[in-house]
């Protein structure tokens, strides 16, 4: 939100992956490169497991892995364990951008909203106004 010119208090980053074996043990790579923990009791492996991810998202709610960085003044990453997205057209409608020197790439303003809409918390909805105003500017 904040990328897209929407002010939040939060400064969480919210990612979704292909959750394809390869594209997970790359991300959790990468997560153990920069010492992240999970924020729930598990193993940081259990995101592999996707008998265990539906377990999550059926008998917990859980609609977020997150990880905390060594630093607790960095960021939390919030990896969506379930995103009701086909990833492989989510990703044709990325929109790149520069951040310092890093490549990142947004979700798409309408991804974003459905991502947003299946949450059910007034945030997201207040989020989403913000959002369709910004696919109507000219």
């Amino acid at each position: 939100m904040n990328l897209y010119g929407v002010p939040r208090s939060t400064m969480d980053v919210y990612i979704v992956l292909a959750m394809d074996q390869g594209n997970l043990r790359a991300f959790l790579d990468m997560a153990k490169l920069m010492n992240m923990q999970p924020v729930a009791p598990v193993s940081v492996t259990d995101l592999l497991n996707p008998v265990v991810r539906k377990s999550w998202v059926k008998d917990k709610n859980m609609v977020v892995f997150g990880l905390r960085p060594a630093d607790p003044s960095a960021p939390t990453v919030d990896v969506l364990i379930d995103p009701p997205l086909d990833i492989e057209a989510a990703l044709k409608r990325v929109k790149p951008q520069t951040i310092g020197n890093c490549r990142v790439f947004l979700a798409s303003l309408e991804d974003l909203i459905i991502l947003k809409e299946k949450t059910g918390r007034a945030q997201d909805q207040a989020d989403i106004e913000h959002l369709k105003r910004l696919i109507t500017k000219p």
